[in-house]
């Protein structure tokens, strides 16, 4: 897809009409240290978020991730469109209370526009805690898909403090999701460990340390002759042509008559890549108080993290977003690695920490300019010498048949006047044909019993406006799920017996009702006055 918006660029505002406003599958990696629901530092709700901490801040500020500033109508879209993510949000309501089930909706609406912007072959690592890392993983689960989570990467930030009542919290948490199955991977490596270097104990005349390394492999199919042996059980690692130049290169030891031992391939230890990562980094630890490194932000992660993570998952050239982006640390670690970078975030400082970051001066230099750090005159003369842009606009996507408004609405369309809320249609319904089941013709008692459904599902296309709306009872709305159609749900359950005796619903002249009542309602707003004249 076109990429709409210019390479490295800072974006100085919400990122979620920003996100919104990028074309799909533009981005190679996301790479983010989102807010934490740790009770401090931050303010939101599920459409906006402000952040409180600026620079030198050391206070300590509440938590006001709260359940009834998220948008109805939000909800009610997560409801239709993302099913398996709203009942994820749901359970987390429950389990971990409401303000936990905020900061999801608030995290979740942000993540559904990531998905969709990062490119097929693209990666997100998500950086958390223990407060919400499994709630965030159910709802990035629902997002991305649970075939798409690669790892849960443990980083011991620090080695902690021992606690009397419990466990020391010393980690946190990198979820890693890909958009598809064929995704950019580098393999990394950690250093070797002090028992791993101990195997290196021998030594060529020049000094060169080494150990010996097998020379087969388990599954391997070449099992020719060479040199006199032919393998049994493992066949070569090597193909033939590789063995002769190890062999010429001195790299094959070899006994008496010539043959080689199965341990027989010379490894050096100034060769060695170091031992492959697995899932728990522990050789990461976090910035030092006096670290030339640290910002002042009580959220900072070493450069090194962001750099391992970049490495991994993107190649010199590749586009790489944070939209938490903060003090920098992803933004730096990507333009130190020759990739291309988009950062986006709320704090008036954020330009001031890339560029200081950029410049490469101490945190001594960088005490001294703080008092530059909002100062727009002097990050323009600072930004100069660099190949970056500042934004305090969003994009406009043009990756639709028509430009799509940057100013999107936090989760349903731009002119949604003519859609009605959950509990409006709710009520046209019982109000219009009675309180009934339109999958069984059950009546209860009252209309609380009765759940609103699509007719047509909305993985066949169906719509959410009120001419395909439905309403059943617990047990029909469980067996239809969103797979099934109401005729469809209405002949399985004849066949199964479980039709009520009440006379069923008439669905053609409920669809004549309801799409009558659409029509007129969009007539009667205001951006469709014009269909009155024709």
């Amino acid at each position: 897809m076109t990429q709409n918006f210019p390479d490295n660029t800072l974006y100085e505002m919400d990122n979620l009409d920003v996100l919104r406003g990028m074309n799909s599958h533009t981005i190679d990696l996301i790479a983010t240290d989102p807010p934490f629901n740790t009770k401090r530092n931050r303010s939101g709700s599920a459409g906006q978020y402000v952040d409180n901490w600026k620079w030198g801040d050391t206070g300590v500020l509440p938590d006001q991730w709260k359940w009834n500033e998220v948008h109805p109508k939000w909800l009610e879209e997560i409801k239709d469109n993302h099913t398996a993510l709203y009942h994820a949000i749901d359970a987390v309501k429950h389990c971990q209370g409401e303000d936990t089930a905020a900061f999801l909706c608030f995290l979740s609406v942000r993540l559904i526009e990531m998905h969709r912007i990062l490119k097929d072959t693209g990666s997100i690592y998500l950086h958390c805690d223990h407060t919400a890392n499994a709630y965030i993983r159910m709802c990035m689960d629902a997002i991305f898909g649970y075939k798409h989570f690669r790892n849960e990467i443990t980083w011991e930030r620090h080695t902690g403090n021992n606690n009397a009542k419990r466990y020391s919290n010393v980690a946190d948490t990198l979820l890693y999701y890909t958009k598809g199955r064929s995704t950019t991977w580098n393999q990394q490596y950690g250093p070797l460990s002090k028992d791993k270097l101990k195997e290196y104990n021998r030594s060529d005349p020049d000094g060169r340390q080494w150990t010996t390394g097998d020379l087969t492999a388990p599954n391997s199919t070449n099992m020719f002759e060479w040199k006199g042996t032919t393998p049994t059980t493992r066949g070569w690692a090597f193909t033939y042509e590789q063995l002769e130049q190890m062999y010429a290169a001195g790299r094959i030891i070899t006994d008496k008559e010539g043959r080689p031992f199965k341990r027989g391939r010379k490894m050096y230890l100034d060769e060695s890549k170091g031992v492959p990562l697995k899932n728990i980094w522990t050789d990461i630890k976090r910035i030092g108080n006096t670290s030339d490194e640290r910002t002042g932000s009580p959220d900072q992660k070493p450069l090194k993290l962001y750099e391992r993570i970049i490495k991994a998952s993107s190649n010199e050239g590749d586009l790489v977003l944070d939209p938490f982006c903060g003090c920098a640390t992803t933004i730096i670690a990507a333009n130190n690695l020759n990739r291309r970078w988009i950062g986006i975030d709320r704090r008036k400082d954020a330009r001031y920490h890339i560029i200081t970051r950029l410049m490469g001066i101490t945190k001594e230099e960088r005490k001294r300019l703080e008092k530059y750090a909002t100062n727009t005159t002097w990050l323009d003369k600072q930004t100069q010498p660099y190949e970056m842009h500042y934004q305090t606009e969003p994009p406009t996507r043009t990756d639709t048949e028509k430009t799509t408004s940057p100013t999107l609405a936090h989760v349903y369309p731009v002119e949604t006047e003519h859609q009605l809320s959950h509990a409006e249609m709710h009520t046209l319904l019982t109000d219009q044909f009675g309180i009934q089941c339109w999958g069984c013709n059950f009546i209860p008692p009252d209309k609380r019993y009765l759940h609103l459904d699509h007719i047509i599902p909305k993985t066949d296309g169906g719509t959410n406006d009120i001419d395909n709306r439905a309403l059943l009872c617990q047990p029909c709305n469980t067996k239809k799920s969103n797979k099934m159609s109401l005729n469809a749900l209405r002949r399985q359950n004849k066949q199964e017996g479980y039709t009520q005796p009440n006379p069923p619903i008439d669905l053609k002249a409920a669809l004549k009702w309801t799409r009558e009542h659409l029509i007129q309602t969009i007539r009667s707003t205001t951006h469709q006055l014009n269909l009155n004249t024709h």
